[in-house]
């Protein structure tokens, strides 16, 4: 009933303020924010003089496809499957390990971007998440104090609402770094050395401490419980301890672009610095993320986890700051242009609107499929799900025979992890 009440509140504000904007009338500013007219062609502009670093809207595009295409594979784990071992097996394949970490860093973009962000003035856009379950009306507060990946993160009032109260909490510590800063201009490089040792020592400490692996890994078990009660999200994904060095590494890039921006000499040695830091870079990258192919399962806690969790944080922080830092110092390449497109700035606008309903779209679709599918790893995501009309005769064997198996190894799979 609230619902339905707060609907027709706004059906209304958004009504008024329409025709008194088309009728020549000059409501509140309050009302006036409601003027579907108003919003529409802010949305739509593109005349206006464009944001410093414009390329990041081009980044946060790409970066929310990832993400949609990540989440729209993982809710299909959730759903009755034909064929679940085979889901199950995609965890001995040989590159999964590669593919888990790249699922499990591209969130870490985005908080980099905001970093570098931070320095300029920019509207900084963040999603605020889907309601995973109904916890709203008794961890509220936890999403309005942005405390919520740290409070009740278990019993989340918006699930991917985690991201809103790391973000908030990594921007009020720059804000008192660059405040520091600003008071005292001779503290540059300590908050710089101590930025990058909190990077480095808090992840390893969180790893080492809660007895984790190295990584978050997402898998079939845990998605059935939504890695609500999964130690690798609660303690090494959502928190902000765990997630600070990919910002802070941000704010070092903008720090290092500042200073290249304002001493007009160091413009070409820094553009071919900047070339030679990416080709340096890309190996390292390459090496660390190799090893998770042949890491060991190790007893936790465990000190060469711990360091090497830390050392994948920072090679994914380092990599995603030199490669914003490259984009910056190339605003006139061919990759740049495209990326700041004047069209692509009305898709950022929408891009955390997708962000917001994109989960409920794709649980949806699932939660309406009538009959087990069947999730063909070998095709692309596209391409997973077989449905009835393409496969008569696999429904057929579904529906009479493997109803039961297939309910019985998702009850098998959805149990709790023995304890250690």
């Amino acid at each position: 009933m609230a619902f339905i009440a707060l609907v027709a509140i706004v059906t209304v504000l958004v009504g008024y303020a329409t025709i008194s904007k088309h009728s020549g009338s000059r409501p509140s500013p309050l009302i006036d924010a409601f003027s579907l007219k108003q919003n529409m062609a802010r949305l739509l502009n593109t005349a206006d003089q464009p944001p410093n670093l414009p390329f990041l809207e081009g980044i946060r595009i790409i970066l929310m496809v990832l993400v949609l295409v990540a989440h729209a594979n993982t809710a299909v784990l959730r759903t009755p499957l034909t064929n679940p071992e085979d889901i199950e097996l995609q965890n001995n394949n040989f590159f999964f390990p590669l593919i888990n970490s790249l699922n499990t860093h591209v969130i870490s973009m985005f908080f980099t971007v905001a970093g570098m962000a931070t320095l300029f003035l920019r509207t900084k856009l963040t999603p605020v998440g889907y309601k995973h379950q109904d916890y709203c009306d008794r961890h509220w507060w936890t999403n309005l104090l942005f405390i919520n990946n740290y409070v009740h993160a278990n019993e989340p009032c918006m699930k991917f609402g985690w991201y809103l109260g790391v973000d908030f909490q990594l921007f009020l510590v720059s804000a008192a770094i660059m405040m520091i800063i600003w008071r005292f201009p001779r503290s540059k490089m300590l908050c710089t050395y101590l930025m990058i040792t909190i990077s480095l020592a808090l992840p390893a400490f969180e790893i080492y401490k809660e007895k984790l692996d190295a990584t978050s890994t997402f898998n079939m078990k845990h998605a059935l419980t939504d890695y609500l009660s999964y130690e690798g999200y609660l303690k090494n994904y959502a928190p902000t301890t765990v997630n600070a060095g990919y910002y802070f590494i941000g704010m070092i890039a903008a720090f290092t672009y500042h200073h290249i921006n304002k001493n007009d000499n160091l413009h070409f040695k820094a553009f071919s610095y900047s070339s030679k830091l990416i080709t340096s870079i890309t190996p390292m990258f390459l090496a660390i993320n190799g090893i998770l192919l042949v890491l060991p399962s190790l007893p936790k806690p465990s000190i060469i986890l711990a360091l090497y969790g830390s050392a994948l944080k920072a090679i994914w922080s380092v990599a995603n700051g030199s490669l914003l830092l490259y984009l910056a110092l190339r605003s006139n390449s061919k990759i740049v242009a495209l990326l700041a497109h004047p069209q692509l700035r009305v898709l950022t606008r929408l891009s955390f609107c997708v962000y917001i309903v994109q989960l409920s779209v794709v649980y949806t679709f699932y939660s309406h499929l009538s009959v087990p599918i069947t999730n063909n790893v070998s095709h692309a995501p596209g391409e997973q799900i077989s449905s009835a009309t393409d496969k008569p005769e696999k429904l057929r064997g579904a529906i009479q025979g493997s109803d039961q198996d297939v309910l019985g190894t998702i009850s098998k799979l959805a149990q709790p992890e023995a304890a250690h």
